[in-house]
């Protein structure tokens, strides 16, 4: 077979510079306030001061310290309770204007003697948050670990960066974070020369890794396994991290968050737009409490108290553009959870 020559490489880059004119959009998970990570794909960047404005009301500014948290500096030789609450977006505090008023932070406040460490990281997985835990926790010394869960995790089991697979001895397979699409799609936008990232060619290759089953595995589970798949998954790593918290003498207490969507009907219905989630997340909720783990669905004591009308679905606990909880959600969060963690002082 011929092999290709330079001058028809040159005559394609041509043709298809013509033709081709779709730039490379900026990842957000691996530019600004977040940097590659070969183990966990990507994580806050270290003594980073960032600010994110969109209108109407989403007004986020917010200062990474030097161990990658959206908090103050760690206290040293803390004496009292020091909690490490992991998530995404939710824990991050996406939209709050300032660190004081995320949902960990106001936590801290409104517990006795406690340092609440705010670990979430924007637009993490579940694969990301239980890889923290058992690999990254240690380090912190916690007393308690919260890990928060809410209605996007399935679609991010599901179709995320995949970390982990499973065996035929239903048991977790760990894979590499530096072999994601996201992670060379990342390096290849931040790494590559301009002018070699102008070349149509490159641009098609680039774009070609999220078409690349070894750099995303989801794409190797046929979509009538999927949902099995992201449950038993889901299951082991809860599993794990009982394990790993028993073995550490760790509190372990499980979040539950809605976003603005769990809420239909006017505030009429909990979840119903998450059924898959709702599945999977019922199955680990009776892991949970079958282990005496504690389980706090923040969303559903919401609902249950009849907080949400058709007021607060729109403007009054969320971004009216964003799914998150605004400043107003956040506090009402972080007092829930404040009365459901008395048992930690006990």
């Amino acid at each position: 077979m011929a092999s290709v020559t330079l001058l028809e490489l040159v005559f394609l880059e041509i043709i298809l510079s013509l033709i081709y004119k779709n730039d490379l959009p900026i990842l957000w998970q691996t530019t600004g306030a977040h940097i590659l990570d070969a183990d966990l794909v990507y994580r806050n960047r270290p003594n980073y001061h960032g600010r994110d404005q969109r209108p109407p009301d989403f007004n986020e500014e917010y200062t990474i310290n030097s161990s990658g948290f959206r908090d103050e500096e760690i206290k040293k030789d803390f004496k009292g309770k020091k909690i490490l609450f992991v998530g995404d977006s939710m824990v991050f505090g996406s939209g709050i204007s300032d660190n004081a008023k995320t949902v960990p932070n106001l936590l801290e406040a409104k517990l006795p003697k406690t340092d609440v460490l705010n670990a979430g990281v924007k637009g993490y997985t579940p694969d990301q948050e239980y890889r923290f835990i058992i690999n990254n926790s240690r380090q912190f010394k916690p007393d308690v670990i919260i890990w928060q869960l809410n209605p996007h995790d399935y679609a991010n089991l599901a179709y995320g960066s995949v970390l982990y697979d499973i065996n035929t001895q239903s048991q977790l397979v760990p894979l590499k974070g530096n072999l994601t699409a996201t992670y060379w799609y990342g390096w290849a936008i931040n790494r590559l020369p301009e002018f070699v990232k102008d070349r149509a060619l490159v641009r098609i290759l680039i774009k070609s890794f999220w078409g690349i089953p070894y750099l995303n595995r989801s794409m190797m589970i046929p979509e009538e396994k999927k949902e099995d798949w992201v449950k038993s998954k889901l299951n082991l790593q809860i599993e794990e991290v009982i394990k790993y918290c028993q073995a550490e003498n760790i509190n372990l207490v499980f979040v539950l968050f809605p976003v603005k969507y769990s809420y239909t009907g006017n505030g009429q219905a909990y979840n119903l737009q998450y059924p898959l989630y709702e599945k999977i997340i019922t199955e680990a909720g009776n892991l949970i409490k079958k282990n005496d783990i504690v389980l706090i669905d923040v969303g559903r004591i919401i609902y249950d108290r009849g907080r949400i009308s058709q007021n607060n679905y729109s403007d009054g606990f969320f971004y009216r553009d964003d799914y998150h909880f605004n400043e107003k959600g956040a506090e009402m969060a972080a007092d829930i959870l404040a009365k459901e963690l008395t048992f930690i002082f006990e």
